[in-house]
Protein backbone atom coordinates (compact mmCIF):
# COMPACT_ATOMS: atom_id res chain seq x y z
CA UNK A 1 0.00 0.00 0.00
CA UNK A 2 1.53 3.58 -0.82
CA UNK A 3 2.72 5.82 2.43
CA UNK A 4 -0.22 8.32 1.28
CA UNK A 5 -2.84 6.04 1.79
CA UNK A 6 -1.91 3.96 4.95
CA UNK A 7 -3.06 5.75 8.78
CA UNK A 8 -1.15 7.62 10.73
CA UNK A 9 -0.94 4.38 12.83
CA UNK A 10 -0.20 2.05 10.47
CA UNK A 11 2.76 4.12 8.58
CA UNK A 12 4.48 5.02 11.86
CA UNK A 13 4.11 1.29 13.01
CA UNK A 14 5.73 0.11 9.75
CA UNK A 15 8.64 2.67 10.59
CA UNK A 16 9.18 1.19 14.33
CA UNK A 17 9.28 -2.40 13.24
CA UNK A 18 12.43 -4.20 11.81
CA UNK A 19 11.57 -4.03 8.47
CA UNK A 20 13.87 -2.08 6.37
CA UNK A 21 11.38 0.28 4.62
CA UNK A 22 9.83 2.93 5.43
CA UNK A 23 13.07 4.08 6.89
CA UNK A 24 15.14 7.67 7.32
CA UNK A 25 14.71 8.53 3.34
CA UNK A 26 11.11 8.17 3.76
CA UNK A 27 10.77 10.48 7.20
CA UNK A 28 13.22 12.85 5.03
CA UNK A 29 10.11 12.95 2.65
CA UNK A 30 7.24 12.46 5.24
CA UNK A 31 8.69 16.16 7.21
CA UNK A 32 9.00 17.50 3.57
CA UNK A 33 5.24 16.23 3.15
CA UNK A 34 4.54 18.39 6.77
CA UNK A 35 5.91 21.53 6.22
CA UNK A 36 3.86 22.03 2.54
CA UNK A 37 0.48 20.63 4.61
CA UNK A 38 1.20 23.60 7.14
CA UNK A 39 2.18 25.84 4.33
CA UNK A 40 -1.16 25.03 2.13
CA UNK A 41 -2.90 25.17 5.54
CA UNK A 42 -1.62 28.90 6.58
CA UNK A 43 -2.22 30.12 2.87
CA UNK A 44 -5.93 28.78 3.48
CA UNK A 45 -6.60 30.61 6.61
CA UNK A 46 -5.04 33.59 4.80
CA UNK A 47 -7.32 33.53 1.25
CA UNK A 48 -10.27 35.67 1.72
CA UNK A 49 -9.56 36.80 5.37
CA UNK A 50 -9.86 40.74 5.56
CA UNK A 51 -7.44 42.73 5.77
CA UNK A 52 -5.28 40.37 3.37
CA UNK A 53 -7.26 40.51 0.15
CA UNK A 54 -4.20 42.13 -1.74
CA UNK A 55 -2.33 38.67 -0.81
CA UNK A 56 -5.52 36.82 -2.52
CA UNK A 57 -4.55 35.34 -5.89
CA UNK A 58 -1.28 34.46 -5.16
CA UNK A 59 -2.54 33.13 -2.36
CA UNK A 60 -4.88 30.84 -4.23
CA UNK A 61 -2.25 30.09 -6.55
CA UNK A 62 0.31 28.73 -2.96
CA UNK A 63 -2.54 26.94 -1.90
CA UNK A 64 -2.60 25.06 -4.94
CA UNK A 65 1.41 24.45 -4.85
CA UNK A 66 1.93 23.71 -1.54
CA UNK A 67 -0.87 20.83 -1.82
CA UNK A 68 0.99 19.33 -4.86
CA UNK A 69 4.26 19.39 -3.40
CA UNK A 70 3.08 17.55 -0.17
CA UNK A 71 1.71 15.07 -2.95
CA UNK A 72 4.71 14.94 -4.67
CA UNK A 73 6.60 14.44 -0.84
CA UNK A 74 4.43 11.75 -0.21
CA UNK A 75 5.12 10.01 -3.31
CA UNK A 76 8.73 10.07 -2.41
CA UNK A 77 8.39 8.03 0.55
CA UNK A 78 7.69 4.71 -1.74
CA UNK A 79 10.24 5.74 -3.91
CA UNK A 80 12.98 5.89 -1.43
CA UNK A 81 11.30 2.37 -0.27
CA UNK A 82 11.76 1.09 -4.01
CA UNK A 83 15.03 2.60 -3.87
CA UNK A 84 16.37 0.85 -1.08
CA UNK A 85 14.92 -2.43 -1.75
CA UNK A 86 17.04 -2.08 -5.13
CA UNK A 87 19.80 -1.49 -3.35
CA UNK A 88 19.65 -4.28 -0.97
CA UNK A 89 19.37 -6.70 -3.88
CA UNK A 90 22.41 -5.58 -4.86
CA UNK A 91 24.46 -6.26 -2.06
CA UNK A 92 24.28 -9.69 -2.41
CA UNK A 93 26.85 -9.59 -5.83
CA UNK A 94 28.49 -5.90 -4.46
CA UNK A 95 26.43 -2.91 -5.25
CA UNK A 96 28.36 -0.39 -7.85
CA UNK A 97 28.34 3.45 -7.39
CA UNK A 98 25.97 3.33 -9.65
CA UNK A 99 23.65 1.91 -7.02
CA UNK A 100 24.00 3.73 -4.87
CA UNK A 101 23.45 6.96 -6.50
CA UNK A 102 20.18 5.67 -7.63
CA UNK A 103 19.87 4.81 -3.71
CA UNK A 104 20.50 8.63 -3.34
CA UNK A 105 18.00 10.02 -5.85
CA UNK A 106 14.88 9.99 -3.69
CA UNK A 107 16.40 12.47 -1.45
CA UNK A 108 17.81 14.28 -3.69
CA UNK A 109 14.47 14.88 -5.05
CA UNK A 110 13.09 15.57 -1.42
CA UNK A 111 15.86 18.37 -1.10
CA UNK A 112 14.54 20.02 -4.21
CA UNK A 113 10.91 20.11 -3.38
CA UNK A 114 11.60 21.25 0.28
CA UNK A 115 13.51 24.29 -1.16
CA UNK A 116 10.08 25.06 -3.50
CA UNK A 117 8.02 25.00 -0.07
CA UNK A 118 10.35 27.15 1.42
CA UNK A 119 9.64 29.66 -1.06
CA UNK A 120 5.87 29.26 -0.08
CA UNK A 121 6.86 29.74 3.36
CA UNK A 122 8.86 32.71 2.82
CA UNK A 123 5.78 34.68 1.19
CA UNK A 124 3.50 33.10 3.89
CA UNK A 125 6.00 34.69 6.79
CA UNK A 126 5.91 38.02 4.95
CA UNK A 127 2.44 38.37 4.01
CA UNK A 128 0.26 35.55 5.24
CA UNK A 129 -2.28 35.77 8.40
CA UNK A 130 -0.57 36.66 11.45
CA UNK A 131 -2.59 34.56 13.81
CA UNK A 132 -1.12 31.59 11.97
CA UNK A 133 2.39 32.86 11.63
CA UNK A 134 3.53 30.06 14.88
CA UNK A 135 2.54 27.43 11.73
CA UNK A 136 4.67 29.14 9.43
CA UNK A 137 7.54 28.53 11.79
CA UNK A 138 6.72 25.02 12.53
CA UNK A 139 6.76 24.49 9.49
CA UNK A 140 9.79 26.00 8.79
CA UNK A 141 11.13 23.18 11.48
CA UNK A 142 9.76 20.87 9.69
CA UNK A 143 11.68 21.85 6.60
CA UNK A 144 14.81 22.35 8.50
CA UNK A 145 14.33 18.87 9.80
CA UNK A 146 13.86 17.15 6.18
CA UNK A 147 16.83 19.10 4.84
CA UNK A 148 18.98 17.68 7.66
CA UNK A 149 17.31 13.81 7.24
CA UNK A 150 17.70 13.79 3.72
CA UNK A 151 21.35 15.26 3.83
CA UNK A 152 22.27 12.19 6.05
CA UNK A 153 20.51 10.12 3.92
CA UNK A 154 22.53 11.39 0.85
CA UNK A 155 25.95 10.41 3.00
CA UNK A 156 24.91 7.14 3.78
CA UNK A 157 25.46 6.26 0.45
CA UNK A 158 28.40 8.39 -1.15
CA UNK A 159 30.36 6.71 1.57
CA UNK A 160 30.57 3.30 -0.38
CA UNK A 161 31.08 5.01 -3.47
CA UNK A 162 34.75 4.15 -5.31
CA UNK A 163 34.78 6.80 -7.70
CA UNK A 164 35.81 10.64 -7.00
CA UNK A 165 34.13 12.04 -9.84
CA UNK A 166 30.81 10.20 -8.34
CA UNK A 167 31.49 11.62 -4.89
CA UNK A 168 32.33 14.96 -6.34
CA UNK A 169 28.74 14.80 -8.22
CA UNK A 170 27.08 15.11 -5.12
CA UNK A 171 29.41 17.31 -3.19
CA UNK A 172 27.73 20.71 -4.20
CA UNK A 173 24.70 19.45 -3.02
CA UNK A 174 25.80 18.22 0.36
CA UNK A 175 28.28 20.89 1.02
CA UNK A 176 26.52 23.93 -0.71
CA UNK A 177 23.20 23.23 -1.68
CA UNK A 178 21.53 21.46 1.74
CA UNK A 179 23.57 24.44 3.88
CA UNK A 180 21.85 27.12 2.09
CA UNK A 181 18.78 25.98 2.08
CA UNK A 182 18.95 24.94 5.77
CA UNK A 183 20.23 28.61 6.19
CA UNK A 184 16.30 30.01 4.69
CA UNK A 185 14.50 27.41 6.82
CA UNK A 186 16.18 29.16 9.93
CA UNK A 187 16.07 32.45 8.78
CA UNK A 188 12.46 32.08 8.65
CA UNK A 189 12.16 29.97 12.28
CA UNK A 190 14.18 33.09 13.68
CA UNK A 191 11.71 35.86 12.26
CA UNK A 192 8.85 34.16 13.76
CA UNK A 193 10.07 33.52 16.85
CA UNK A 194 10.70 37.46 17.04
CA UNK A 195 8.15 38.08 15.99
CA UNK A 196 6.27 36.20 18.35
CA UNK A 197 8.21 37.33 21.38
CA UNK A 198 7.79 40.96 20.39
CA UNK A 199 3.83 40.22 20.76
CA UNK A 200 4.53 38.99 24.25
CA UNK A 201 6.15 42.59 25.16
CA UNK A 202 3.70 45.42 26.39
Amino acid sequence: MQAKNQTIEAWCGALSSKAPVPGGGGVAAMLGALAACLASMVGHLTEGKKGYESFDEECSQLNGQALQLADRLLGLIDADAVAFKALMDTWKKGSGDEDYIAACRPSVQTVSEVSSVLGLLESLEKYGNRSVQSDVGIGAACALAALSSARINIMVNVQFMRSEEKRASLASLLEDDIPEESQRARAIISRVEEELTADERP
